[in-house]
């Protein structure tokens, strides 16, 4: 089944991913909220639909240490990148 997400980004105290999810005839919408702290960044996820019951099991959990990690790599490179 293949999966399409679209949405807008919005730029303000928060960083906000308003979005569509669908696949399979299915369709949610949801929010990736990001608010950048020093030294942190706080992200709050909020979905609505027919993938909800599914995501909270085998999805979310996986994809957001999933991201942590590429975060937490891409901010490494960044550093050496600067120092060079």
């Amino acid at each position: 089944m293949a999966f399409h997400m679209h949405g807008n980004v919005l730029c303000g105290s928060e960083l906000i991913y308003a979005f569509y999810l669908s696949a399979g005839g299915g369709m949610g919408q949801g929010k990736l909220t990001m608010n950048i702290k020093e030294g942190e960044i706080d992200l709050r996820f909020e979905y609505d639909g027919w993938m909800e019951r599914m995501s909270g099991i085998f999805f979310m959990d996986r994809w957001f240490s999933g991201f942590a990690s590429k975060l937490d790599e891409e901010v490494r490179m960044e550093r050496i990148r600067r120092k060079i």
